[in-house]
Formats: structure tokens, C-alpha cells, sequence
């Protein structure tokens, strides 16, 4: 029956935020990821999912926080003590937070 709701067809609030945070990752990147968009991701990238890299050493740290699985509350902090070296903040919208390595 919620088919018949406007609402179900409404585009969600943050989907611009997704996108354009998807976008700034380059097709072929390793990201290191939470739930959140790791579905959008693993068609063209390196994914892993958040604590399970092992010895990888991702360029990328995507983290969902509106998503509500508990992800780390900053990303550069997260990557800097998981992956040690430098790493800057890419995006920082609608509740993704994006860091590169440097």
C-alpha cells in the first residue's frame, strides 16, 4: 500500500550528499568503508569494510554517520591510527565524511 504514497517516491534528503561524495572517489581507489554506501562502491573500487583490511592500506576512507552503526566519529583520526601517514578530509557533508590519503 505505500506504493500509493508520495513520499515513498520521494527522493531521500542526503541522496545529493551520496552522490557527490560517491563521485569523488576515482573508479579503481581502494576505500576502507562503513554500510552506509559500500553497496554503491563495490562495482568499480577496491572496497573493504571498516576494521576487516588487514594489512591493506586503502586510499580512501568513506564513513556514513547518519547511518547509525557506531562508525568512528572522524574519519582523518580513524585512518591516521588504523593506516598510519597523513590523511585530509575530502568531504564533510550531510553526514559523510571522505578522507584521502596524502
Amino acid at each position: 500500500s505505500t506504493l500509493l504514497d508520495h513520499e515513498t517516491w520521494e527522493e531521500p534528503v542526503r541522496a545529493a550528499a551520496a552522490r557527490e561524495v560517491l563521485s569523488l572517489v576515482p573508479p579503481g581507489a581502494s576505500v576502507e568503508t562503513d554500510i552506509g554506501l559500500i553497496t554503491h562502491l563495490v562495482t568499480d573500487h577496491r572496497v573493504y569494510w571498516i576494521g576487516t583490511v588487514g594489512d591493506a592500506t586503502p586510499q580512501y576512507v568513506l564513513l556514513d554517520h547518519d547511518a547509525g552503526v557506531g562508525s568512528p566519529p572522524d574519519a582523518v583520526t580513524y585512518a591516521e591510527q588504523q593506516h598510519g601517514g597523513r590523511w585530509v578530509s575530502v568531504y564533510d557533508l550531510g553526514g559523510y565524511q571522505l578522507v584521502k590519503r596524502e
